[in-house]
C-alpha cells in the first residue's frame, strides 16, 4: 500500500445488529461483518450475545468480523454503552477488529491517555479464545469523526498522530492498530462528503500511506451514510474498505433491517466504480488477518 499503487476494489463492510442480518449481508456479497447497535449511537456496542452470534456466522462463512465498542471516553471510564450488558469477565467470541469512537475526548486535555486506556481495555475484552487463533487478541481500528467539532472529538490529524505514537510504543500491552476508519458522528446532518471534501480525504489518505511506509501497513476505511451515488467520487482516495449500514438496509433506513438484495445492488455499484481501475480486491486486510 503506497502512493503509486493503483486503486483496487475496496472490501465491503456491512454493519449488522443480529445473526439474521449477518446472513443477509453475506448473501448480498459483503466481505466484513461489523457488529453494531445503531440505536446506541454511531458506534453503538451490541450486547455480548449478539456479538458472539454474529462472530459465529462470520466464522462459519469464512468472513472477517469487527465489533463497534461505543465511545472511548465511556470505555475508559469502564462504562461501555449504558444499555448493553457489560459483563466481560471472560472474553467474547473472537473478532478480527474492534473500534472505539473519539467523541467527547476533547473535554480532557490529556485525551491521548484516555484514548489509549480505552483501546487497551477493549482489546483485552476481545482476546481470542481459540487455541489455534491467528492472534491472541483482536486488532484495533482507530476512528476519525469527519464532523469532529460536533462530536467534541480530536481532529483527524490529531487521531493519526495518536496512532503513530501508539505504533511506536514498544509496550506489548498496547493495542495493535491495523487501520483507520473515517466515519460521521451525527447521522442526521449529512454524510461523509458533506463533512470532508474529496481533496481533504485524499490528503489524509496520503498521510496515512506515508505513515504506513515507515511502519506497519494501515488500511483506510470510509463510512458515513455513504450511498452508491458517492462511490465514483471516492475512487481517487483509494480506500481499502467501504463501510455501510443504511446503504444495505431496506429503504436505505439504518434503523431498518439489512437486506440481501439491497446489499447485492450496492456491491455491484462498488465493483462497477472501482472495477474500471482494477478487479482485484485489496489483500491488505487478508494480510493483517494472517
Amino acid at each position: 500500500m503506497n502512493g503509486v499503487n493503483p486503486p483496487v476494489v475496496p472490501r465491503l463492510l456491512v454493519s449488522v445488529r443480529s445473526a439474521q442480518e449477518a446472513e443477509a449481508a453475506l448473501a448480498g456479497g459483503c466481505d466484513i461483518l461489523d457488529v453494531k447497535e445503531p440505536t446506541r449511537g454511531p458506534l453503538g456496542m451490541a450486547d455480548r450475545s449478539v456479538i458472539a452470534a454474529v462472530a459465529e456466522v462470520a466464522a462459519r462463512n469464512g468472513a472477517m468480523c469487527s465489533a463497534a465498542c461505543g465511545e472511548a471516553a465511556d470505555f475508559a471510564a469502564d462504562q461501555p454503552s449504558g444499555n448493553c450488558d457489560s459483563g466481560f469477565e471472560t472474553p467474547v467470541s473472537p473478532v478480527e477488529f474492534f473500534k472505539l469512537g473519539p467523541a467527547q475526548l476533547m473535554q480532557n486535555a490529556n485525551w491521548q491517555n484516555d484514548w489509549q486506556v480505552a483501546y487497551r481495555l477493549a482489546g483485552n475484552r476481545f482476546k481470542s479464545s481459540g487455541e489455534h487463533s491467528p492472534s491472541p487478541r483482536a486488532s484495533a481500528v482507530a476512528v476519525v469523526y469527519a464532523d469532529w467539532q460536533r462530536a467534541a472529538a480530536p481532529s483527524r490529524h490529531a487521531i493519526l498522530d495518536a496512532v503513530a505514537a501508539a505504533i511506536s510504543d514498544a509496550d506489548p500491552d498496547q493495542p495493535r492498530f491495523v487501520g483507520v476508519l473515517i466515519d460521521t458522528f451525527d447521522k442526521s446532518s449529512g454524510g461523509l462528503l458533506d463533512c470532508l471534501s474529496v481533496t481533504e480525504l485524499e490528503d489524509f489518505a496520503d498521510r496515512l500511506r506515508t505513515l504506513s511506509a515507515d511502519g506497519p501497513r494501515l488500511f483506510l476505511a470510509l463510512a458515513g451514510k455513504l450511498s452508491s451515488a458517492d462511490l465514483s467520487r471516492l475512487v481517487t482516495i483509494r480506500p481499502d474498505v467501504i463501510a455501510v449500514r443504511s446503504a444495505a438496509c431496506r429503504n436505505h433506513d439504518r434503523q431498518a433491517s439489512v437486506d440481501a438484495e439491497v446489499t447485492r445492488r450496492f456491491r455491484a455499484e462498488l465493483q462497477n466504480c472501482f472495477g474500471e481501475v482494477s478487479t482485484e480486491p485489496s489483500e491488505l486486510l487478508a494480510t493483517e488477518r494472517a
